[in-house]
């Protein structure tokens, strides 16, 4: 026994050395070579997860505060390693390969950044009043004094475009698209003299039927019910064949995605539904049937989205498609909206509106809308409904302490099931609401409805995946808090040092499985969508505070998961399918914001590449064709399907035309020299405070005043921006971005050149009536020269510039500020490229 105490005395000093493996091949139990990443991580495609941590002394860490205390002190060595050799790259001329990290930290200690250096957006309309989240786009380009600036560029020179040609031949357009699609039918009328008469044909067809299907989207939608009886008469799916059929698919390929049904039970009010429907052919609302049918149309609705989206031939696919489903939308929205329901809530109801919420998520029509502010608003009347019922965290922290009363005569409700059953469907329904609030603040920045959290262990068995991630729920709600409190203020590390405990956390959750599941893919890519946006805050903050070292860490860790994210779309698309064929009509939705964010902060790069002297014209031209690459990918591949990809292809293209510029043009200069000349002729009119252009971009003021320092012959507006606007271009000069060529290449190559590509369609040979009206007589041949030469956008995609982008720029200002501003487009566009704008 003494023996025994003696040994536990001795103190043993334990080394705190780096692991031999990675921590992919610690978990696989292979060899691994040590490299960053490593041979395994590449080969297996896990080189954004191939990482080294520090060995503690406390290798099984418990969920709690110890899990916290755990992690920031791995963190720490992390950070500080990455710290280092994000340092040691900088040095020298150029930068070394570096690995898709996903712990881009900078620094330690407190440093704040502010979110809305330019204030919090709120949009007045007509239609709707809406103050757009952090992390959404018009947040990201209102906070970036770059994309800012091109999109006030953009939208003032696409007026000045369609105000030119309203009124010179009549148009028609489609009464059920919004006002905004009429610029696209004003050049629908003038039509497309450079083309040919084949290709514009075949071009307009493919445009129209698009802008048909997407008319008959909201057209239905906005159907008014008044006999929905009569209006599903034959639109119904036989008894047999929703049992039989439709349900088992739910069941088998989709019920994991929305848990909210007790089966046994939604199959008995479903026989119940059908009883009295195939008597009488009517829906009785006293019996609750009408709650019952809107429960089968989305499970159908949902179910035709599974088969249509999968790419594989099923045998009731032909029965789905011989229903019509589409009035469904809006008899639903008759029995949930415009009925006395939302005065009180029934368990049916509640999953009415989850799978409406579910619905709106993954259907191609218009949706959640463009900054996703639909799903706030249904969100709230969901968790609003959830409070009136009991489903709160107490369902989940202590479910003993419902009772439930349960009325017999109610559709004989306690011979189906028993208060413990209710429970675990309380218990499933709140996993899955809170899944969803946090899933929005993850994917926009918008902050938690649900304000309270607690740290939570699973006991006993997982009732699903999304109650499986409730113990990640106290990790998220510190990461909204720290973002959301003071949004002028966000402590940068700490927000990173949370996200990095979710995204460890969430590793170990989804290692414990077998199967990867859709649900998995989608939390990965939302954290990487969170991660980004807070880069490109984080980056836009260093410009202006003058961090030259941590900027050139954080605009290098930006790229770095820009070109990470746009990989994992291409394999998404390109790539073998890992997941259920059947989930990939909910994954879509996922990519397609993230490939929406890519087409948004490219250009944002683009942009700043003056200032990296280091970067070439090469290096340029491989941006703006990895930024076609992206484009033609996301459009090609959802715009004929989704409407809110193919809304946003125009503005897309337009900048695209921008950037895509030859060697003697500098798109930035061309905006800069427009946007102060717009601001002369505007200033001319009216007050120069009351300016529209100076209340979205004040800096122009300073700019200008600037500008009168310097005699004409001097006039550097590029240089000035540089040294006053954002001084940091004087500390950027011998910096140069690691592109990682390699994981770009699947993006230089045209995948769409032999079949047609609806990115490059649309109005690339523009008319030239435009110039013919408004310009001299030099530029005017210029433009002749151009149309003999039929110059089209595969041309601009070759060395050799097109005809009418290899006349130099002048810099001089004419006398006539419309004109002079008419040639600044001249210079970049052929005209009417602008009408292909929403």
């Amino acid at each position: 026994m003494g023996v025994k105490q003696g040994v536990r005395n001795v103190s043993v000093k334990r080394r705190n050395r780096p692991t031999v493996v990675c921590t992919n091949c610690k978990r696989r139990k292979s060899k691994c070579d040590r490299q960053k990443p490593c041979s395994n991580c590449v080969r297996f495609g896990n080189t954004d997860t191939c990482l080294y941590v520090q060995n503690t002394k406390n290798t099984n860490i418990q969920h709690g505060e110890d899990t916290d205390d755990n992690m920031r002190k791995q963190q720490s060595q992390v950070i500080k390693d990455s710290k280092n050799e994000a340092s040691n790259n900088i040095i020298g001329s150029k930068v070394k390969n570096i690995p898709f990290i996903n712990q881009p930290f900078m620094v330690s200690g407190k440093t704040y950044v502010n979110l809305s250096p330019n204030g919090n957006i709120v949009e007045l309309k007509r239609s709707a009043v809406t103050m757009f989240s952090h992390f959404c786009n018009k947040a990201i380009e209102n906070r970036d004094l770059y994309l800012s600036a091109l999109v006030n560029f953009r939208l003032i020179a696409i007026d000045m475009t369609t105000n030119t040609l309203k009124g010179t031949k009549s148009y028609s357009q489609n009464p059920s698209l919004p006002e905004s699609f009429k610029p696209l039918s004003i050049f629908d009328a003038d039509g497309d003299p450079l083309s040919s008469d084949s290709l514009f044909r075949q071009h307009q067809l493919i445009h129209k039927s698009l802008f048909d299907k997407y008319g008959k989207y909201r057209r239905d939608e906005a159907t008014k019910v008044f006999d929905a009886s009569e209006l599903l008469d034959n639109n119904v799916p036989s008894r047999r064949f929703f049992l039989d059929y439709i349900l088992v698919h739910f069941e088998t390929h989709i019920a994991e995605m929305v848990p909210i049904f007790e089966m046994g039970f939604l199959k008995y009010d479903i026989n119940n539904f059908y009883d009295n429907w195939e008597q009488t052919r009517t829906i009785s609302v006293k019996k609750f049937d009408h709650m019952v049918c809107c429960v089968i149309l989305l499970i159908t609705k949902i179910c035709i989205l599974s088969t249509k989206f999968a790419g594989v031939s099923t045998g009731f696919q032909g029965h789905l498609g011989n229903l019509d489903t589409s009035k469904y939308i809006a008899v639903i929205h008759h029995y949930i909206f415009e009925m006395k329901s939302l005065r009180k809530c029934t368990l049916r109801q509640l999953q009415i509106l989850l799978l409406l919420r579910f619905y709106h998520w993954c259907a191609p029509e218009d949706g959640d809308g463009d900054s996703l502010q639909h799903s706030h608003i249904l969100m709230g009347t969901i968790i609003a409904s959830c409070q009136e019922m009991g489903i709160s965290w107490l369902c989940l922290r202590d479910p003993s302490i419902l009772w439930f009363q349960l009325f017999g005569r109610s559709k004989q409700v306690p011979f189906v099931l028993s208060p413990e059953d209710y429970k675990i469907i309380y218990q499933m329904i709140w996993s899955y609401v809170l899944y969803w609030d946090r899933k929005m603040f993850l994917i926009n920045g918008q902050e938690c409805l649900v304000g309270k959290t607690y740290p939570y262990d699973i006991a006993g068995q997982t009732l699903s995946w999304h109650h499986a991630m409730v113990t990640l729920d106290h990790i998220i709600m510190k990461m909204n808090n720290i973002l959301n409190d003071v949004p002028s203020k966000v402590e940068i590390f700490a927000l990173k040092q949370e996200w990095y405990s979710a995204f460890q956390y969430f590793g170990r959750l989804k290692n414990i499985k077998e199967a990867y599941s859709p649900l998995d893919f989608e939390y990965e890519m939302m954290l990487d969508l969170f991660m980004l946006c807070l880069s490109h805050a984080e980056l836009v903050h260093l410009e202006q505070s003058n961090g030259v070292e941590e900027f050139h860490i954080v605009v290098q860790s930006l790229w770095d998961q820009i070109v990470k994210l746009a990989n994992k779309c291409h394999r998404y698309f390109y790539g073998p399918q890992e997941m259920d064929p059947y989930s990939r009509f909910f994954t879509n939705k996922i990519v397609g914001v993230a490939a929406n964010k890519l087409c948004i902060l490219i250009p944002a790069f683009l942009l700043r590449l003056n200032r990296f002297r280091g970067m070439g014209f090469d290096q340029e031209k491989m941006m703006v064709k990895f930024l076609f690459g992206i484009c033609s990918m996301y459009y090609n591949e959802f715009g004929f399907e989704y409407y809110r990809c193919f809304e946003s292809m125009f503005t897309a293209k337009i900048s695209y035309k921008i950037l895509n510029r030859p060697r003697n043009k500098h798109p930035w200069k061309i905006i800069l020299e427009f946007l102060l000349r717009q601001l002369e002729k505007e200033s001319i009119k009216d007050q120069l405070k009351e300016l529209e252009i100076i209340q979205k971009l004040p800096v122009l003021l300073n700019l200008r005043e600037n500008l009168k320092l310097f005699p004409e012959c001097r006039r550097d507006v590029v240089k000035l921006w540089n040294t006053e606007i954002i001084p940091m271009g004087n500390f950027s000069a011998n910096f140069t971005l690691n592109l990682h060529e390699e994981f770009l290449k699947p993006f230089l190559v045209d995948r769409y050149s032999q079949t047609f590509n609806i990115f490059t369609s649309f109005y690339d040979h523009a008319s030239s009536q435009l110039a013919e009206e408004a310009e001299d007589p030099d530029s005017k041949k210029r433009y002749d020269v151009a149309k003999s030469g039929g110059h089209s956008q595969e041309v601009a995609e070759t060395d050799a510039p097109p005809v009418e982008d290899s006349l130099p720029f002048e810099s001089v200002a004419p006398v006539n500020l419309e004109e002079s501003s008419l040639e600044l487009i001249r210079d970049m566009f052929e005209p009417l490229d602008f009408i292909s704008f929403f």
